[in-house]
């Protein structure tokens, strides 16, 4: 029988453990023999795996809920949402086109400006001297 030395020994209990010699993990992870959960730090605050992946997620956590990182977001739907109404405005000038195209017509496309319609003389009190503000023209009624 070969004389077992206590580094063979102790070869042998990191093997069985799911360790190589020399302390690391084994590389297959199919093996059935139970790994000794992973340390580490120092010797006395030693943490292990689980311990060390709950503090990451509750450092993300804290990462995601901090200020910033709302404002970022605030500010990357506020953009999408931008887009997303040009791509609409789009659309819908797209399709009052086609409609006047259809009906063959004139009719006036909301994106352009249209002549409001003047009010009947003033009616009730300071009327007379109010601004109507057009889009395009500047007129007392």
């Amino acid at each position: 029988m070969v004389q077992l030395t206590q580094e063979t020994k102790d070869a042998g209990f990191a093997v069985m453990r799911g360790r190589r010699a020399d302390g690391r993990r084994e590389v297959s992870e199919d093996s059935s023999v139970e790994k000794a959960p992973r340390t580490y730090g120092g010797k006395g605050n030693s943490k292990s795996e689980e311990e060390l992946e709950k503090a990451r997620q509750v450092r993300q956590a804290r990462n995601r809920n901090s200020a910033r990182a709302f404002r970022k977001r605030k500010q990357n739907d506020i953009e999408a949402t931008r887009e997303a109404a040009k791509r609409c405005d789009a659309e819908i000038l797209e399709l009052k086109e086609r409609l006047r195209v259809v009906r063959g017509k004139n009719v006036e496309l909301e994106g352009k400006v249209r002549e409001k319609r003047k009010r009947d003389g003033p009616s009730g009190s300071g009327a007379g001297d109010r601004v109507v503000q057009n889009k395009n023209t500047r007129e007392t009624s």
